[in-house]
């Protein structure tokens, strides 16, 4: 969707995934953007749960919104082969989930996407190492909205749940 113009958007802040510098705005960290690899029983059953060199390229799901992804994980593993982009690409997340759950290949997935679909068996966490993407998701508002007690209400209440996740360990990588 990207950034919101606030001088023309009828809004009061918004969540958006990006490095949290908008010049002239109040960004808030909220939360950080971890990728694992996930994959269909199926796809595990004909080709194993390992993720290397030798893994084929067309298998790896892509987000066209996160095109470094592949190559974070892979230097995060420390595997030296380049992974590619010969395999799917989609422009929303959603779309690479269920390319996923569709046996269609691997993807990076943020654990926040896929428990439901771990806890029915449709999908399998191929990794415990997690991949941190350097951009995250910012509470983005206006000076003139950051007087707004509605908006400090929620704002606390956004950080206390990703604090609280934080201290659980929910959002360890």
């Amino acid at each position: 969707m990207g950034p919101v113009d606030f001088s023309t958007a009828f809004v009061d802040a918004s969540l958006e995934f990006g490095d949290g510098q908008r010049p002239g705005l109040h960004n808030d960290f909220v939360v950080p953007l971890r990728l694992s690899p996930y994959a269909a029983p199926s796809w595990v059953a004909a080709h194993g749960r390992a993720i290397d060199a030798g893994t084929p390229r067309s298998a790896l799901i892509h987000h066209l919104t996160l095109s470094d992804a592949w190559e974070g994980w892979f230097a995060r593993q420390g595997i030296k082969a380049s992974p590619g982009h010969e395999g799917p690409r989609y422009e929303v997340m959603s779309m690479a989930l269920n390319a996923t759950v569709a046996g269609m290949g691997v993807a990076l997935l943020p654990s926040y996407m896929t428990g439901d679909l771990l806890a029915a068996g449709k999908l399998e966490r191929l990794s415990d190492t997690a991949w941190q993407h350097p951009k995250g998701y910012y509470l983005v508002y206006p000076p003139a909205s950051a007087q707004m007690r509605a908006l400090k209400v929620f704002r606390d209440w956004l950080l206390q749940q990703h604090e609280a996740g934080a201290a659980e360990g929910s959002l360890k990588a």
